[in-house]
C-alpha cells in the first residue's frame, strides 16, 4: 500500500541474544548498554541528534530485553 503518511515513521530491529541464551558472553550486556547510551533518555545520542539538533522526528525510543528466554530483538523506532 503506498499512500502518503501524515507522520512518518521508521522502525529498525535486529535479532539479538539474551543473557539466558547465552552462556558465558557479554554480548547481552553490550547491547544493554549500547540501548542506553543510544535511546536511554532526553540527554542520549538519538534523541540529542534527531529531536533536539535535527529536529526530523518527535521522539526516539529503544528496546531491548536483557533477560528474555530465547533470543530477542533490538530494536529502535522514530517519529
Amino acid at each position: 500500500v503506498k499512500a502518503p503518511a501524515k507522520l512518518p515513521a521508521i522502525f529498525i530491529g535486529f535479532n539479538v541474544p539474551s543473557v539466558p541464551s547465552q552462556h558465558n558472553s557479554r554480548d547481552p550486556y553490550t547491547l544493554d548498554v549500547i540501548n542506553h547510551i543510544l535511546t536511554g533518555d532526553n540527554s542520549a545520542r538519538l534523541f540529542k541528534n534527531i529531536v533536539r539538533d535535527s529536529a526530523i522526528a518527535s521522539y526516539v525510543e529503544g528496546n531491548y530485553d536483557l533477560y528474555a528466554r530465547l533470543p530477542t530483538m533490538f530494536a529502535i523506532a522514530a517519529q
